[in-house]
């Protein structure tokens, strides 16, 4: 047979989706009837194709939206269009494997796993052979499983496949032809994104206390609050990630969380189903290094972000306030790293600065909605929100500027030599909360805000004027 004719057989998890059907239902399991986990073992004691044939006939209505391998698509479409038969072979189960290629209209015949029969490795080999004969179809696979399909194959598409995977695939083929397609991303810059490394900005207000508190030469106190920092961070990686796992379907259909790593594939669910007991655990060791109570603080925020993560924040005005209070709840988790109090102006001053903060990401939201959608997926806001929201929103930040000026006058003098120029801080602050409401008016704030703040170069400036008008007030050390 022309090698040109010979039908193309594509595999389905990570080759012809940047995701794995198995984890995808797993995790529909888990968010929509979690009781579910105490049947998998008595379904895995029947074989994996059992286990995939019971998750799918209960969960694949969740499954949707999965991110395609453009450029995979795009070769098919090709060959397809000259007259080769494009052909699905894989080990997801057969009508969820069906029903997630739909959008495409792509495939002659589409085969997937029964309830007798796994098509993974030599039985898909096996089978393929059966179907088309030795050495009569190419394939496409991404993984060590598939290299016994490549060796009866007449033509190799190796797809997403690690560097060395693809060496090894090449070597053991000699003179086979083989054509290499690009994968999803990058490891570890996805990774960083998945854990939002950018988001351990936050977490410097654990440092907060101890700098206003002027014990800044402590070095016990330094040290256990970076301890600390990391112990946060990792926390709320952990639960960012379990956030972005149970939001993974919304996720997929909104402007720009698809762009997310596991939304689009770029970092695999299974990775992140280790990535998170492994940050939780190291950030318990290290809060208990610092102390217990500090570890009773963090155990309190991971159940608060949680309890916001799957349903405070689907309620309106509740969310914004959790919002502000999660803020707040890292200074005092690093007063007490530090061993210090959060004094009376410092908790009212951070609650309506962070509630300001908080507002505005549900106004960016709601301008963000698109279309005919009337309301914020997944919040309880709606289009004719927006003006109310902003008003809340910039009044709770000037509340936080007039307290903050109020403090200078009554108490700042305790622990400043020349207390009157923190007044030019509150300029600062004013500008500050009015040029990111008026950025986000013109729609220029997407998501977060502290996204947006980070990417400013004003933000730094402005971090920068606020070290000097500290120093310039001539902070009292206290020993």
């Amino acid at each position: 047979m022309n090698d040109n004719l010979k039908p193309i057989c594509v595999d389905l998890d990570g080759t012809l989706i940047f995701s794995d059907t198995l984890a995808e239902l797993f995790l529909r399991m888990i968010k929509h009837r979690a009781y579910y986990i105490f049947l998998v073992p008595i379904w895995l004691m029947r074989g994996r194709a059992a286990l995939k044939y019971e998750l799918s006939r209960r969960f694949s209505k969740y499954v949707n939206n999965l991110p395609f391998n453009g450029e995979l698509v795009e070769y098919l479409k090709k060959e397809k269009e000259s007259g080769r038969k494009i052909v699905l072979v894989t080990a997801c189960e057969e009508n969820l494997a069906k029903k997630v290629v739909s959008p495409l209209g792509l495939f002659d015949e589409i085969y997937g796993s029964e309830r007798g029969l796994n098509l993974k490795g030599s039985a898909k080999a096996e089978f393929i052979s059966s179907k088309f004969g030795d050495g009569n179809f190419a394939y496409a696979g991404n993984s060590s499983d598939d290299i016994r399909v490549w060796e009866h194959s007449s033509e190799m598409l190796i797809v997403n496949a690690s560097g060395r995977l693809r060496d090894k695939v090449v070597s053991s083929n000699p003179g086979k032809p083989a054509k290499v397609f690009g994968g999803c991303g990058n490891g570890f810059k996805d990774f960083l994104k998945a854990v939002r490394i950018h988001q351990w900005t936050k977490n410097l207000l654990v440092f907060l206390p101890l700098i206003l508190s002027h014990t800044y030469t402590d070095l016990l106190k330094i040290t256990d609050c970076f301890v600390a920092f990391f112990a946060f961070s990792l926390c709320a990686s952990a639960t960012y990630i379990i956030n972005d796992i149970f939001d993974i379907e919304s996720d997929r259909l909104h402007a720009y969380k698809k762009n997310r790593p596991l939304a689009a594939g770029n970092f695999s669910v299974t990775n992140a189903l280790i990535v998170v007991p492994l940050f939780i655990a190291l950030s318990v060791v290290l809060a208990y290094i610092v102390s217990v109570k500090l570890l009773f603080f963090l155990s309190v925020y991971a159940i608060a972000t949680l309890s916001y993560s799957f349903w405070l924040k689907r309620i309106i005005l509740i969310d914004v306030i959790l919002l502000a209070v999660l803020y707040m709840f890292r200074i005092q988790y690093g007063a007490v790293a530090a061993d210090v109090y959060v004094s009376f102006w410092l908790a009212s001053f951070s609650i309506f600065f962070f509630l300001s903060l908080a507002f505005l990401k549900r106004y960016v939201e709601i301008m963000d909605i698109s279309g005919n959608a009337g309301a914020v997926r997944g919040r309880g806001y709606v289009k004719s929100d927006k003006n109310m929201i902003s008003v809340m929103g910039i009044c709770s930040g000037m509340v936080s500027v007039l307290l903050f000026v109020i403090y200078i006058d009554a108490s700042a003098k305790d622990l400043y030599g020349q207390p009157t120029n923190l007044m030019y801080a509150s300029v600062l602050l004013i500008y500050f909360i009015c040029s990111i409401w008026l950025a986000a008016n013109r729609g220029k704030v997407h998501s977060d805000p502290i996204i947006y703040a980070i990417k400013s170069k004003e933000s730094y400036i402005i971090a920068a004027a606020f070290i000097v008008i500290f120093l310039s007030a001539q902070p009292i050390i206290q020993h």
